[in-house]
């Protein structure tokens, strides 16, 4: 739909919607670093293509896999973590919370990354940021 509207259209990461070969069913003209992959990977190639004086308008959809299962396994929490009130409040749920707060952190990292870029290339005031 974008596509058609004159819109570059850009994956980067992976999406739920179909096979990753079937993506450009989606509507996605350009995908880059296809598959699971992290912010470590993703935030470089991004900050890349944004610096590149990218086709306008465009739409970029970036889809980091730190915080999909399995999180990383962290040694037990020694201090008490905050479990949203729909969860019950177990030691294994905090366990749990814990180890999605670690990656939640490095996707916020990138995200900030990301922001910086769309700033520093004069995007920014011309972006939807969702």
């Amino acid at each position: 739909m974008l596509a058609e509207t004159g819109y570059s259209t850009h994956l980067f990461g992976t999406q739920h919607e179909t096979h990753w070969q079937r993506s450009q069913e989606l509507g996605y003209r350009y995908e880059h670093l296809g598959g699971n992959r992290s912010c470590e990977e993703l935030t470089p190639a991004v900050i890349e293509f944004l610096a590149s004086g990218p086709a306008q308008p465009f739409f970029a959809y970036i889809a980091q896999f730190e915080t999909h299962r399995p999180y990383p396994q962290l040694p037990p929490a020694r201090e008490r973590v905050a479990v949203p009130p729909y969860l019950p409040d177990a030691e294994e749920v905090q366990q749990d919370v814990a180890e999605l707060n670690a990656p939640v952190r490095l996707v916020d990292a990138s995200i900030g990354q990301v922001v910086s870029a769309l700033k520093q290339h004069g995007l920014w005031d011309n972006t939807v940021f969702l």
